[in-house]
């Protein structure tokens, strides 16, 4: 009853976050009740960790690609090297494509294996610092960060109270159980001429301003 509760609420904080009907799933949690997705991938449960390799190829594809919006539920928590799995990732992404990511606050780690009970799997429970170093390091820039679900409990009234309009202040924020990180590929600056700027302090010396111009060298084109 909780799982299926706390899915609930995960599937309302990503609709309003996408706000998109061409959105792609990348899940290692199972499926999500999210009506308007584009396309979906489970990652299976497994005993080991999912092949970094493996799902940077499959952000790479052109179903993947054509996404406005890639949610990655867990996955990269469920992968055996982060790095690997954006690798070159960026690079085959529009420069408006929006990546979500979802993972657990480390601080809900004992709650969250208690609510799976025997069904335990391999997971890497990376800080979200470190995710978002993670993300710079392979082109992305993080642009909005989120925590969801302060209240876990399927209690009418007062649980939506609570996660709809609690979460976001500030005290709250910390406390949730899911850290939401909206990420896109950095954008190229555009080339630019440099130049440069050449400060003379001086007092009655305007007599060798122009001569000591002369002199200097090409410092720029």
């Amino acid at each position: 009853m909780i799982r299926t509760f706390l899915r609930r609420e995960l599937a309302i904080l990503l609709r309003g976050i996408t706000r998109t009907p061409t959105a792609h799933l990348v899940s290692a949690w199972g499926d999500l009740p999210i009506d308007d997705l584009r396309s979906r991938h489970v990652i299976q449960p497994e005993s080991q960790l999912a092949s970094a390799r493996s799902l940077a190829n499959h952000l790479q594809t052109k179903t993947v690609c054509q996404a406005d919006t890639v949610i990655l539920l867990g996955a990269l928590n469920n992968t055996d090297d982060v790095h690997t799995a954006l690798s070159g990732v960026a690079d085959a992404w529009s420069p408006e494509t929006r990546l979500i990511n979802v993972s657990y606050f480390r601080l809900w780690r004992p709650f969250v294996r208690l609510l799976r009970g025997t069904r335990q799997r391999q997971e890497v429970w990376i800080p979200t610092d470190e995710i978002e170093n993670l993300l710079e390091q392979a082109g992305f820039e993080v642009i909005e960060r989120r925590s969801g679900v302060v209240f876990p409990l399927p209690i009418p009234f007062l649980a939506r109270f609570i996660n709809r309009w609690l979460t976001p202040l500030p005290f709250f924020r910390w406390l949730g159980i899911y850290s939401v990180i909206v990420a896109r590929p950095r954008r190229p600056r555009s080339p630019s001429t440099p130049s440069v700027s050449v400060i003379v302090a001086a007092r009655n010396e305007a007599g060798n301003i122009d001569a000591l111009v002369q002199r200097l060298p090409q410092l720029a084109e």
